[in-house]
This record gives structure tokens, C-alpha cells and sequence, in this order.
């Protein structure tokens, strides 16, 4: 498996001329912008569409067994993507950067955002 970052390491990389490395680097080898936002997309609503048909049959459940056959399909679909992050097969970025810092990451882009769009909605 590959060796997660220390908080240093992520600081460190956080410089304007690492970051723009890291990003030709993340270009040339993962795609332009637009295809990583295109993947992207494609993972957010596959999650969405998976958790709302899920969160359909639950609701719908009345016993136990009902909700474990709800959960199923979604489990089916994720256990490849699963075993692929156990055995490295498969990397994830959050995992790389550490998920607190990750984490921290996405609290200081969301409330910057989140910022931005009550300063215009004042103007």
C-alpha cells in the first residue's frame, strides 16, 4: 500500500509551486480538469442515485431482513471498489492526503464558498 502523508508533508505540498507541480503531475496522469470533474460527477451521482433507491427500500422495510436486502445491491456494487482500496489496488486521494486533513480541507473551501454566496446575496 502506499505511505499516507504526515500533516507536515500536506503543508509543505500546500506551496504555490508544489501545488502546480502536483497538479501537472495529477494532469498528466489522471486527466485534464474536465475529465477528473466529469469522473467526479459520475461518482457523486452514482452515489446519490444508489443511496436514494436504497434509502427508498428502506423506508419501505418492515423487518430486518428487508433492510439488510435494501442495503444489498449497493454493497454488491462497492465490494470490487472496496477490496481494490484493501489491497491497493485501488488509490483514493483522501487516504493520501489523510482523511483529517482532507477534511479540514473540504470545512475551509465549503465555508469560504458558503461565505462567498452570502456576500452576493447582500449585495
Amino acid at each position: 500500500m502506499f505511505d499516507q502523508l504526515t500533516p507536515e508533508k500536506w503543508a509543505e505540498l500546500q506551496s504555490d509551486a508544489t501545488r502546480s507541480a502536483v497538479r501537472q503531475r495529477i494532469k498528466a496522469s489522471a486527466g485534464d480538469v474536465e475529465s477528473l470533474l466529469g469522473t467526479t460527477a459520475d461518482a457523486a451521482a452514482l452515489v446519490l442515485y444508489e443511496m436514494a433507491k436504497m434509502a427508498a427500500a428502506i423506508s419501505a422495510a418492515g423487518t430486518v431482513a428487508e433492510i439488510k436486502a435494501a442495503a444489498q445491491p449497493f454493497a454488491d456494487l462497492t465490494a470490487p471498489f472496496l477490496a481494490g482500496v484493501a489491497d491497493g489496488s485501488v488509490k483514493l486521494p483522501v487516504l493520501a492526503k489523510g482523511e483529517a486533513a482532507a477534511l479540514a480541507e473540504m470545512q475551509t473551501r465549503a465555508t469560504a464558498v458558503a461565505v462567498a454566496l452570502s456576500l452576493e446575496s447582500n449585495d
